[in-house]
C-alpha cells in the first residue's frame, strides 16, 4: 500500500512538473501581461540618404527602439535577457519597402520572459544607380551603418542598466541579436566586427 501511494504520489509530481512552464522555453505571459515603450531614442547618426527638409535641414537621424517586456505588475525579475530584433527591408527605405512591423516577433519573445526590443537602423542606398560599382559600393555601406547603428543600440541597452537605473530590467551579459533579411545580414556583421583596430 505504501509503495503504490508512492508511485502515485510520484506520478502527479512528475505530472504537474512536466506540465509546468518554464520561463524562456513557454509563454508564461499573456499579451495584457506585456508592457510597451515606444519611440525610445537610442542614438543619432548621419544618414546621406534622407532629404535634409525631413529631419530640420539636416542629415542627422535619429535612431529609435520599441522595448516589450513582462509588465512588473506581474514580473519581478530584473536580470532578464534581452533580444534586439532587426527589421527586413533590403536596407531600403520604408516608402520603398513598406512598412516592416517587429510586433508580433517581440511580443512573443515578451510573452516567454524576455525583453524585446525592435530597433531602427539607417537605410538608404542607390540602388537605381547604373552605376554597379555605386551600388555595390553603397549597399555595403548601407551594411556597415546598420552594424555600427546595432552597436549603439546594444551600448544604449547596456548604459541603461548601468546608468539609467535599469528601467526595463535586464541583464546586458544576455544580449540576443536576431533579425530577418538584411536584419538578419546585419546581426551576422555585427559578429565580425569586434575589433576596432580592425576598422
Amino acid at each position: 500500500k505504501k509503495i503504490t501511494t508512492y508511485l502515485t504520489l510520484m506520478m502527479v509530481v512528475s505530472a504537474f512538473v512536466l506540465n509546468a512552464q518554464q520561463r524562456y522555453l513557454d509563454e508564461v505571459f499573456t499579451d495584457s501581461e506585456i508592457q510597451v515603450v515606444k519611440n525610445v531614442p537610442y542614438g543619432l547618426n548621419f544618414n546621406p540618404y534622407i532629404p535634409p527638409a525631413m529631419l530640420d535641414g539636416t542629415q542627422i537621424q535619429p535612431l529609435m527602439l520599441d522595448v516589450y517586456m513582462p509588465d512588473s505588475t506581474v514580473d519581478n525579475e530584473m536580470n532578464r535577457p534581452v533580444v534586439v530584433y532587426l527589421h527586413t527591408g533590403s536596407f531600403l527605405p520604408p516608402s520603398v519597402t513598406g512598412s516592416c512591423s517587429a510586433i508580433a516577433m517581440c511580443r512573443r519573445f515578451a510573452r516567454h520572459g524576455f525583453v524585446a526590443v525592435s530597433a531602427t537602423y539607417r537605410v538608404g542606398w542607390l540602388a537605381n544607380s547604373t552605376d554597379l560599382d555605386l551600388r555595390r559600393g553603397t549597399n555595403l555601406l548601407a551594411v556597415y551603418y546598420s552594424i555600427q547603428d546595432a552597436k549603439t543600440c546594444v551600448r544604449y541597452l547596456n548604459a541603461s542598466k548601468l546608468g539609467l537605473g535599469n528601467p526595463y530590467g535586464i541583464d546586458p551579459s544576455k544580449t540576443i541579436l536576431i533579425g530577418q533579411g538584411s536584419g538578419g545580414y546585419t546581426t551576422f556583421g555585427y559578429a565580425t566586427i569586434d575589433n576596432h583596430s580592425e576598422l
